[in-house]
């Protein structure tokens, strides 16, 4: 949730897998964020995914800062 108060929300109603995060991420990276922008991830599986976590670096070039919860 932004500090405005605007809450960002990805559905589907297939299995989430990890090209559904990739695909959430990739679309929160193409849009303008004026402040910085931070994406907390859980332990899941889909957030471990290959293809999630090499795209990190491009991610944060665009400004994304991702993090994952402590275990």
């Amino acid at each position: 949730m932004s500090l405005s108060g605007q809450l960002t929300v990805y559905h589907s109603e297939a299995n989430l897998d990890g090209a559904f995060i990739k695909n959430c991420l990739d679309d929160s990276a193409r849009k303008v964020h004026p402040k910085p922008y931070v994406i907390v991830l859980d332990n899941g599986p889909i957030h471990h995914a290959k293809m999630v976590k090499t795209e990190f670096d491009t991610w944060e070039s665009q400004g994304l800062s991702i993090f994952y919860l402590p275990t």
